[in-house]
């Protein structure tokens, strides 16, 4: 019984096994010598098979078809990208020139370098890497005098902007004072009014604070050499405009502030010196020296420098056109 059992057991799971005993009792071509044909002499078989190679040929050309046309689609959509970009940032919407700041009159001494770029900014809506050229070809460094120079922006579309101004070269004073000199004496005053976690803005109001607290003024009438100014404003703690804004100078310039020299245009009655300086947010004026009417000048706009020579008789006393406009509001920068 358990025998049968098992048997039924195997004939369930082997249905054929009988068949397959019998299949390997005779050769190939026994068990179907009746029906048996080879196929590969069988035409309708052989059509069959061809027909098959040439649908297969035909999917793998329209499947590489396809491939090309997306990688070509691909190639297409990545340029038409570039293009709107390239469009977008140096084509045909670029209609605006650069724009040049920080031009302004220089001065040096016979035989110095100069540094032609410092504080020159180039702006542009389209092209952030404008170039900038210097034309000093009609400048002579070995002899005193007053030379001009041209600058001259280009971006990638082809606009220009240039913008003009001089230098005036002059001998050097036989009691000149070297900068070296002077930024060792401001960097002393800096070491007591200045922490490495200030702000720009932060360190100009900490130098604004100690020039008019530990400069007095008097009519010195020295204006030839700024460094000659600040080491007399380091040394004495006196001096007239000239020598507040020295002073301040080499302070700001020690601290990393940048600042551009400004001198009053309208000098009939007087000469007057002071600062640009940018905090971060523009330039602004910033004038250390003392007036009679109390009025103060840190970090002021260009409206509040005119009001003022306005006010008090000095029309047109700076010319706004030879240096960088400021901001038409007040510093917001830490």
């Amino acid at each position: 019984m358990q025998r049968e059992q098992t048997e039924a057991g195997d004939r369930l799971n082997h249905p054929y096994e009988d068949s397959y005993e019998d299949l390997y009792k005779a050769s190939y071509e026994d068990q179907y010598e009746d029906s048996y044909e080879d196929p590969y002499e069988d035409q309708e078989f052989l059509e069959r098979q061809r027909k098959r190679r040439e649908r297969r040929k035909r999917e793998e050309a329209r499947r590489r078809r396809r491939l090309r046309l997306l990688a070509a689609g691909g190639v297409c959509v990545v340029c038409a990208v570039v293009a709107v970009i390239c469009s977008f940032q140096f084509g045909d919407e670029d209609e605006e020139a650069p724009e040049i700041s920080g031009v302004v009159p220089l001065s040096a001494f016979v035989g110095t370098e100069v540094s032609y770029t410092t504080n020159i900014v180039v702006t542009d809506d389209s092209d952030p890497e404008a170039e900038l050229s210097v034309d000093t070809s009609a400048v002579d460094s070995d002899a005193a005098g007053t030379y001009d120079i041209t600058y001259t922006a280009t971006d990638a579309a082809g606009h220009t902007a240039s913008a003009s101004t001089t230098i005036t070269f002059s001998e050097k004073p036989e009691d000149y004072i070297e900068e070296s000199v002077v930024l060792e004496e401001a960097q002393a005053v800096l070491d007591e009014i200045l922490s490495d976690d200030m702000t720009l803005k932060q360190k100009t109001t900490a130098i604004y604070t100690w020039v008019r607290a530990h400069l007095s003024y008097s009519d010195a009438d020295y204006d030839e050499s700024w460094t000659n100014g600040a080491h007399i404003g380091f040394t004495t703690g006196t001096g007239d405009g000239f020598i507040y804004f020295s002073t301040t100078k080499a302070l700001l310039t020690q601290a990393g502030v940048p600042n551009i020299d400004v001198e009053k245009s309208n000098v009939t009655s007087s000469r007057h010196y002071w600062s640009l300086v940018n905090v971060g947010d523009g330039w602004y004026h910033l004038d250390t020296t003392p007036r009679l009417s109390g009025a103060t000048f840190f970090l002021a706009t260009d409206a509040e420098m005119t009001a003022y020579f306005e006010e008090y008789g000095a029309y047109d006393a700076i010319d706004t056109s030879r240096y960088p406009v400021t901001p038409t509001t007040a510093s917001t920068t830490e």
